[in-house]
C-alpha cells in the first residue's frame, strides 16, 4: 500500500509537472507569435507611412517644377512681346 501510494504520488507529480511545462511552452509560443505579429504590423505601418511620405514629396516637387516652368515660360513670353 505504502509503495503504491508513493508511486501514485510520483505519477501525479510527474503529470502535473508535464502539464505545467506544456502550459508554459504554449504560453511562451503565444507571446512569441503575438510579438512577431505586432512587430510585422509596426513595420508594415512604418513602410506605408514612408511610402506615402515619399509620394507626397515627389508630388510636391513635381508640382513646384511645373509651376517654375510655367513661370519661366510666362516670363519669356512677356519679354518676347516687349521686344516686338
Amino acid at each position: 500500500l505504502e509503495e503504491s501510494k508513493k508511486q501514485e504520488e510520483a505519477k501525479k507529480l510527474e503529470e502535473s509537472k508535464k502539464q505545467e511545462e506544456a502550459k508554459k511552452l504554449e504560453e511562451s509560443k503565444k507571446q512569441e507569435e503575438a510579438k512577431k505579429l505586432e512587430e510585422s504590423k509596426k513595420q508594415e505601418e512604418a513602410k506605408k507611412l514612408e511610402e506615402s511620405k515619399k509620394q507626397e514629396e515627389a508630388k510636391k516637387l513635381e508640382e513646384s517644377k511645373k509651376q517654375e516652368e510655367a513661370k519661366k515660360l510666362e516670363e519669356s513670353k512677356k519679354q518676347e512681346e516687349k521686344k516686338e
